[in-house]
């Protein structure tokens, strides 16, 4: 590939990030309830038990 052609393919991607970003994007809806499903069996409800050892420790790598 040369940069050239490397080069235009940076400027769409940036370009499709952007216009993402301001206009969002469409998800299918089987898509869409199969991200909710799974979001719903990891979600972790918050309780004290749920936020004691919470994030980082001593350092971001615990």
């Amino acid at each position: 590939m040369t940069s050239t052609c490397w080069h235009a393919i940076q400027n769409l991607i940036l370009w499709r990030t952007g216009s993402a970003l301001q206009e969002g994007i469409d998800v299918d809806d089987a898509i869409w309830a199969r991200l909710k499903s799974l979001a719903h069996r990891i979600l972790v409800e918050s309780s004290e038990a749920s936020r004691s050892g919470a994030g980082a420790g001593v350092n971001d790598n615990d």
